[in-house]
């Protein structure tokens, strides 16, 4: 609700200014926001007038955004071509110039967008090519020196190696990932990852480790009030206890969840 608030606020803020590229900024934030929350309605209703007022003040960078908004929030609702679509015409804006070096600002938009266009064809099962779309888009961060952003790109990819099967894959990036969090003091992230490590282990029939990890994801994720991160782990910890004969712990976890 806080943050809600200081969004509305920025909002407010811009629009006194009637300044397009203001109000396309903070609408494309308020959009971002209620994508987070899975509020396709509301998003939508935010990233229609960024993409105008982008559009209106001339900014490149801005619509490219708008456009990847308005493909998340079509992600969202199980329109999956037509997000494809919109993230591909986003991607278009931020191609750079035969022979001119891009601009840290495009480089970061363009990421951004390979991010966006990743975990679509992850949802068109283009898996091959999601994972293509991640590790460029994982490269720019890199090289920028964005390690939230590498950690997410890193997440993306073991998701769509576990999916794959390539469990041993799935593990090494995960990982990483975790590691770039526990670095940088980042909690938000770190249950949802240990539990998909944990589920990597229990795929490979390694069910101590498997618990061992999901145990830890439900304390961290407790801790930090992730109430569906607690839900999922408590299930996949449910299914390991299953597998190893502890019926009733089993019972007591998927009731939990």
């Amino acid at each position: 609700p806080q943050q809600l608030r200081e969004l509305h606020a920025l909002r407010d803020a811009a629009d006194a200014t009637r300044d397009p590229k203001q109000q396309a900024i903070a609408h494309a934030a308020l959009a971002q926001f209620y994508i987070d929350v899975g509020k396709a309605a509301a998003a939508q209703r935010a990233a229609v007038p960024a993409l105008q007022y982008a559009r209106d003040a001339g900014d490149v960078l801005g619509e490219a955004e708008a456009l990847r908004l308005r493909s998340a929030i079509a992600r969202l609702v199980g329109n999956v071509d037509e997000s494809f679509r919109l993230v591909e015409d986003a991607f278009a804006l931020v191609e750079p110039t035969p022979g001119a070096r891009p601009q840290t600002p495009v480089l970061v938009a363009r990421a951004t967008i390979l991010d966006q266009k990743g975990t679509t064809l992850w949802n068109l099962g283009r898996l091959e090519q999601a994972i293509e779309s991640y590790a460029e888009g994982l490269v720019i961060y890199r090289a920028l020196g964005l390690a939230r952003q590498e950690a997410r790109a890193l997440h993306n990819m073991g998701l769509v190696f576990a999916a794959l099967g390539e469990y041993e894959e799935a593990l090494a990036h995960y990982k990483s990932a975790l590691k770039i969090d526990q670095s940088l003091g980042e909690r938000s992230g770190v249950a949802v990852k240990l539990g998909n490590i944990g589920r990597c282990y229990a795929d490979l029939g390694d069910l101590e480790r498997a618990e061992g990890y999901l145990q830890r994801a439900l304390a961290v994720a407790e801790q930090t009030g992730e109430r569906a991160t607690t839900s999922d782990v408590a299930v996949s910890l449910g299914q390991v206890l299953y597998t190893r004969g502890d019926f009733a712990g089993a019972l007591a976890q998927f009731e939990r969840g």
